[in-house]
């Protein structure tokens, strides 16, 4: 079984007492390469525990949840701007409302597009 600990002390240079440091590889060697890749992995694992510390603190959310949410705001604003012409109704004549309702259409169709 592989000792981690030991494994990232190589990865990072660190070296234990007694031990003499592994001189640096050679650039461009088999080591140099397979370090570089271990020091990918390294960071990319540890970029997947923090997301997912992240997540399960409630600070990071799913994509698919936020666009659920925004979807439902985003519906709640059109039905309540396409409500106005209808409420404001007693208050302008046909003419008025039609062109307000005219209006409030073409601005939301704008937005889409």
């Amino acid at each position: 079984m592989r000792d981690r600990k030991r494994d990232l002390e190589e990865l990072v240079g660190i070296r234990r007492p007694g031990r003499p440091r592994k001189p640096a590889p050679e650039a461009g060697s088999i080591e140099a390469q397979l370090a570089e890749a271990r020091l990918r992995r390294t960071l990319a694992d540890a970029e997947k525990i923090e997301q997912e510390t992240a997540r399960r603190g409630g600070e990071l959310l799913e994509a698919a949840a936020v666009e659920r949410a925004w979807a439902g705001v985003l519906r709640d604003v059109r039905a309540a701007m396409l409500a106005i012409p209808g409420r404001m109704a007693a208050h302008l004549s046909k003419a008025d409302v039609a062109h307000l309702d005219r209006e409030i259409r073409s601005t939301l169709k704008g937005l889409v597009e």
